[in-house]
């Protein structure tokens, strides 16, 4: 990887266009100095093209990025050369949120939780759906853009708890309690039609990096002081991830593109995209960042 400039790094996965470009330019207008973009071929060049028309240094990266454990793996080679730098992973059709975007950057919120002692920012994702985007899919346009408002899941969301996990992370304990996994969104509603099992959406969404991080695939680590909500003393900023993935994989289903389901229900919430409106529904909170 080329000597970058100071600030986030942003890492896009593309498993193909979608929305590829308007994923890059989020990250970019949020405060990533340098794209990192692997994955396929013509989503990479639509999100390089976006990022430098935003303003960034954007790369190529010459690694597979089609599926989770892929990304993970990226994910690790990348934090060794980056150690200390901030990375934001996120696929495309997805817009990394947090507390107060329209005014802070994401240097800023790296800034804070350094001064908390805490070297990631935890959320989850949230599946996001709009109108045009059921025709969109099955045709498989590269050019839907978001409409100015959409909705997302919010309620009908639960958390489970298992046995520890082991972690092999240097230095840490063989085993630690699990965290809650959390799970919803549209991959649950709709999982009699789906062909892979619900995620879990639960997420790493942003951290400090250091060359001796192992992710799962939900780009967790194992460190609480990565993955976790909250510090030792109160809680910290969280992150809401987003994401017309879920949406948009289904409505992508042949199966289903017959007869696509009405993604509307009480559990939804509209988004205008902005930071506000995700604080005021619980979706990310500012813990003690004022």
């Amino acid at each position: 990887m080329r000597a970058a400039p100071p600030g986030p790094i942003a890492l896009l996965f593309c498993d193909g266009p979608f929305l590829a470009a308007a994923s890059a330019d989020w990250a970019v207008r949020r405060g990533a100095t340098l794209l990192l973009a692997c994955g396929e071929e013509e989503g990479v060049a639509r999100a390089i093209a976006a990022a430098d028309l935003a303003g960034a240094r954007a790369q190529a990266l010459a690694a597979p990025a089609y599926g989770r454990a892929a990304a993970a793996a990226t994910l690790e080679t990348v934090a060794g050369p980056a150690a200390g730098r901030w990375i934001l992973p996120l696929f495309n059709g997805e817009f990394p949120a947090f507390p107060w975007w329209e005014s802070r950057s994401l240097a800023d919120l790296a800034a804070f939780q350094e001064g908390e002692r805490r070297a990631g920012v935890g959320g989850f994702v949230a599946d996001m759906f709009a109108e045009g985007l059921a025709e969109a899919a099955e045709a498989e346009d590269p050019d839907w853009a978001p409409p100015p408002e959409a909705l997302f899941d919010l309620g009908g969301m639960f958390a489970l708890t298992g046995p520890p996990e082991r972690w092999e992370a240097p230095g840490a304990p063989d085993a630690r309690p699990e965290a809650p996994r959390l799970y919803g969104g549209i991959g649950w509603r709709m999982q009699e039609r789906l062909k892979t099992p619900p995620p879990r959406l639960d997420r790493t969404a942003f951290f400090k990096a250091r060359a001796d991080l192992r992710f799962d695939e939900t780009f967790r680590t194992g460190d609480p002081a990565m993955d976790g909500l909250s510090g030792p003393w109160h809680r910290s900023p969280t992150m809401a991830v987003m994401s017309f993935r879920a949406a948009r994989a289904l409505y992508a289903d042949p199966d289903v593109a017959a007869a696509p389901p009405d993604l509307a229900w009480s559990g939804a919430r509209p988004w205008r995209w902005s930071s506000a409106e995700l604080l005021d529904a619980g979706a990310m909170e500012p813990g003690q960042w004022f």
